[in-house]
């Protein structure tokens, strides 16, 4: 699993005030919604601007590319145990407390492990950490827990995940699978360059940016989250500490983290960790400053740390799973194979030095263009709208108009 750290608020108010809370957090989500679109539509142009390229003629620097993924080594994906490259699994259980109904998430486990892409004119390496992937639903499923006892129909892989996972505390339970299965076409836009030092083939949680997000739902609690270093995040942050400072109402503030396999902290840099401390809320011992991290092997995880203002799973939460455990269950299968593969080629198709912008998808280059430009257009037109209409219920209800 990514390392990850989760900044979680709750609120108890008045109903006129929650109105107020969520109108608020209405108009800032919509207006970085509003910088997202035009991200997104950047984006969508690079992808026509960058001609596409067979692998055996790509040239350095940003290419898209379709083919077969293959490689010499596989990992067993979490829920079904298929050979896989990448999988990604997440559960939500059923909760109900009092007039809150809702399917709340529980669980967010990802791995992978570098594999090669083929055209037919030649192959290529890629290194899926740090990537955007929308990739093939292998399972969906909804269950009632009390289906899980004896002579039970539910297949023992099933059963033993949700068992070995902590799931069977909630009446339902929903889960889902998404992997890079070897046979099924991928379009990969990225950077091709030079191949730093030796590829690893260790199967590796995956680390990747999650955008901004938000929501709110019958239990007057607000969910915000976003990633340091994504536009908008330094007026996410000061906007969270102005809601802990100023608004009035019983608050219950916790940061939680998820580490990385490795067992070390996660490092947060050091104007984030003092604007948390301002707050009043502890840091938990597996996050440290990044002056006083003294982990070495952390730091590439560490990059993609999140906060989020939001109730998220914790390692000691009933949901949680040990890295190690969830990684011996999804070990790989075996050494790689070096007999047909080159397992540390001159280049590969990564995340680019820059940070420009890095797809794994297993729909068309085409698909993908569309849903940005719709995706796009419904941000740059729609979170304004949105954005006024929650301003305009704030000043309202504040009375000023």
């Amino acid at each position: 699993m990514c390392a990850q750290t989760a900044y979680s608020v709750s609120y108890f108010a008045s109903d006129g005030f929650w109105f107020m809370l969520v109108a608020l957090g209405g108009a800032v989500g919509g207006v970085v919604l509003f910088f997202q679109g035009f991200r997104m539509l950047q984006y969508k142009r690079l992808i026509l601007n960058t001609p596409f390229s067979k692998i055996r003629s790509a040239s350095i620097g940003l290419v898209e590319v379709s083919g077969m993924p293959t490689g010499p080594q596989t990992i067993s994906a979490a829920i079904t145990g298929d050979a896989c490259y990448y999988y990604r699994v997440k559960a939500w259980q059923w909760v109900e407390s009092g007039n809150d109904h809702k399917w709340e998430q529980v669980l967010d486990e990802s791995l992978s492990v570098p594999f090669f892409l083929d055209d037919s004119t030649g192959k290529v390496l890629i290194d899926p950490q740090g990537a955007e992937l929308d990739v093939h639903r292998n399972f969906t499923d909804e269950m009632q827990t009390s289906r899980f006892g004896k002579g039970t129909i539910i297949p023992e892989n099933i059963r033993k995940f949700v068992a070995l996972r902590g799931l069977l505390s909630g009446d339902k339970i929903r889960l889902e699978e998404r992997i890079i299965k070897p046979g099924y076409p991928l379009f990969v836009y990225g950077t091709l360059g030079e191949n730093p030092g030796q590829t690893s083939w260790t199967p590796t949680p995956h680390a990747t940016s999650t955008h901004v997000s938000l929501g709110s739902g019958f239990s007057r609690s607000l969910n915000f989250k976003f990633n340091f270093g994504e536009p908008g995040s330094g007026v996410a942050m000061k906007a969270m500490e102005e809601m802990l400072t100023r608004m009035p109402g019983e608050k219950n503030v916790r940061i939680e983290a998820r580490t990385a396999s490795t067992g070390a902290p996660i490092g947060l840099p050091d104007g984030v960790v003092e604007q948390l401390n301002q707050t009043g809320a502890p840091l938990p011992v597996s996050v440290l400053p990044q002056s006083s991290q003294m982990a070495s092997d952390a730091g590439g995880l560490a990059s993609s740390s999140g906060i989020a203002l939001a109730t998220q799973i914790a390692p000691d939460a009933p949901g949680a799973v040990p890295a190690a455990s969830a990684e011996k269950q999804s070990s790989s299968r075996g050494t790689p194979d070096a007999s047909s593969f080159d397992l540390h080629p001159r280049v590969a198709i990564g995340k680019g030095e820059r940070g420009d912008p890095f797809t794994i998808s297993s729909q068309s280059q085409r698909e993908v263009v569309q849903a940005l430009a719709w995706k796009s257009m419904l941000y740059i037109w729609g979170s304004p709208v949105f954005t006024l209409a929650c301003i305009y219920f704030l000043l309202v209800y504040l009375g000023w108009l």
